[in-house]
């Protein structure tokens, strides 16, 4: 019994202490190096920014054979699987959010983990970089400010889900709860500003890649009711609501809002891809197509992809079809489309990634990661870092240019 006793103290005690090491952050190497003003400015626009183009400034990379590989939940049991949130790098920094609800940053070269902080739940939105603080929020509401030594500077508690990606323009943050309502806060110090929205979704989900974009200080939100919604950056005001679609069974907004030259482009559930006029909401052209993850964006051509596991890319000038491919040959919904360079980055929840050349379609390059991708990669001018679903991290070098592929025929893995 006092063998039992002493155990169950020094268990208690063991779990207390680790408890309360990774609520401060849990580091494994010396401090790292803070980024420079540069690479805090380009962190903060990824994917094409805030008005959300999908596109990022480098080029893929030139093979996909042979990444290294990170397991960042391996320690701490086996992890829930689907991960959602993109990785960001920051100068020679990592920095991704996972299910199990750790913020993990890790040495771009050596791979080391310089250290982790754990949220109270899991994270599936994607971490912002502004006024030198890394903003995660998770899956119970809880939106902190990180420095880069991984402690919370600032934290506030929303009474609902983050899923959506987070977003800063300017002096504030925005972020979209699972109830449909979008919060405005001070970015550097998290004062809260306004909120909109006092209605509860149609359906209990909230589509991962259908949330929100920012331009010319004005917040673009897509509805689980088929709206596309203009909101005042600065004060929360609606100013205008257009619906995307005809009425249809799920005329849920599921990609987009992504803006452009004025031009708003939104996809829903049952099928519709629209071009509207940013100022007025007006219609442009509208094309059945079954956007369900894009967009990506190019000086000509919209691309995206739809339920049945197709790829598609159409000018942007009047929607007319260009291409349109299945790289997996399956039906599989895909998780992202991004634009890098002359190539489409295109990823699906159960397979892996493909690269297609962004003229013809055609499949350049295929990366299995065995358990499937559902968020976009970071790709910079140093590689490539893909998030799989089972938690891994792959980081493949931009120099590298071999030829042979890890080929999708075979399934292995799958």
């Amino acid at each position: 019994m006092r063998f039992i006793r002493f155990s169950v103290f020094f268990a208690s005690l063991f779990a207390l202490l680790g408890c309360q090491v990774l609520n401060a952050g849990i580091y494994r190497s010396p401090p790292h190096p803070l980024p420079s003003e540069a690479q805090l400015a380009a962190a903060k626009e990824p994917w094409g920014g805030a008005g959300k183009a999908g596109r990022t400034g480098f080029e893929a990379p030139k093979s996909l054979e042979n990444p290294r590989i990170v397991t960042l939940a391996a320690s701490e049991g086996f992890p829930r699987f689907g991960q959602r949130s993109a990785p960001l790098a920051v100068g020679s920094l990592v920095i991704v959010g996972g299910s199990e609800g750790y913020v993990t940053a890790l040495d771009f070269g050596s791979r080391e983990i310089v250290w982790r902080f754990r949220s109270p739940e899991g994270i599936s939105s994607t971490p912002v970089v502004a006024f030198g603080k890394i903003i995660v929020a998770d899956e119970g509401g809880n939106v902190n400010a990180l420095d880069f030594n991984g402690k919370s500077v600032w934290n506030v508690t929303l009474p609902y889900p983050v899923f959506a990606d987070l977003l800063v323009d300017g002096d504030n943050l925005y972020v979209l709860c699972a109830d449909q309502k979008l919060y405005s806060f001070r970015a550097g110090d998290g004062t809260p500003l306004w909120q909109y929205g006092d209605r509860m979704p149609r359906e209990s989900a909230i589509w991962k890649g259908a949330s929100f974009a920012v331009y010319k200080d004005s917040v673009y939100l897509g509805t689980s009711e088929g709206y596309l919604v203009k909101i005042a950056g600065e004060s929360g005001t609606q100013l205008w609501k257009v619906r995307v679609a005809d009425r249809g069974l799920f005329p849920d907004v599921t990609a987009g809002p992504s803006i452009e030259d004025n031009v708003i482009y939104a996809g829903t559930k049952d099928g519709s891809v629209a071009a509207l006029d940013a100022d007025t909401g007006a219609v442009l052209w509208r094309k059945e197509g079954g956007g369900a993850a894009g967009f990506a964006l190019t000086k000509e051509a919209l691309y995206f992809g739809n339920f049945k596991g197709e790829i598609t890319a159409l000018k942007r000038s009047g929607g007319e079809e260009l291409w349109k491919t299945s790289p997996s040959g399956r039906e599989e919904t895909p998780s992202f489309v991004l634009s890098a360079g002359n190539d489409i980055i295109a990823g699906y929840f159960d397979s892996g990634i493909f690269v297609l050349d962004g003229e013809s379609g055609v499949t350049k390059e295929a990366f299995s990661t065995g358990s499937g991708v559902g968020a976009a990669p970071y790709v910079g001018e140093r590689g490539m870092v893909l998030h799989s679903n089972a938690g891994n991290l792959y980081i493949f070098d931009a120099a590298k240019g071999l030829s042979v592929n890890r080929p999708f025929g075979d399934r292995a893995g799958f």
